[in-house]
């Protein structure tokens, strides 16, 4: 749970966005990485409790995981009513090898949810049409 830990305090203390984007979330996704069972099963335990920011990040963190875990995790952020973290999470769900992609199409209430978020946001009708053309492209895959 160490891991979860350093992931999660880093996710609360974000001061520089630039920071972030350019060393933090690297260094993230390699603490990742080292995830055991006890940090996925707090990840899971907290996000219900994080904030849309959080979860976004977090999202961005696990776009290199290929690991069952964090397909069920990133699933679970892309249920949310915030259409930034849905975006962030069908992102890092398209990066996922095409095995993952396969158990997405069981997945039809994170489908149903996503697509609900993306067309109640206020993006432009330009970036809707384009988010909910990558959920259903990642969906069909």
């Amino acid at each position: 749970m160490k891991n979860f830990q350093a992931i999660d305090q880093a996710l609360n203390n974000i001061r520089d966005i630039n920071y972030w984007e350019d060393v933090e979330s690297d260094n993230m996704r390699s603490i990742v990485e080292k995830f055991n069972a006890g940090d996925w099963a707090a990840l899971d335990l907290a996000l219900s409790q994080k904030s849309e920011e959080w979860k976004a990040r977090c999202a961005q963190i696990l776009d290199e995981s290929q690991s069952q875990d964090s397909f069920n995790i990133l699933l679970k952020i892309l249920c949310s009513p915030d259409a930034n973290t849905v975006v962030r999470a069908l992102y890092s769900i398209d990066s996922l090898e095409n095995a993952q992609h396969e158990k997405l199409k069981s997945s039809d209430d994170a489908f149903s949810k996503a697509k609900s978020t993306l067309e109640n946001s206020n993006y432009s009708t330009t970036a809707k049409r384009d988010y909910l053309k990558l959920l259903n492209s990642i969906f069909s895959k």
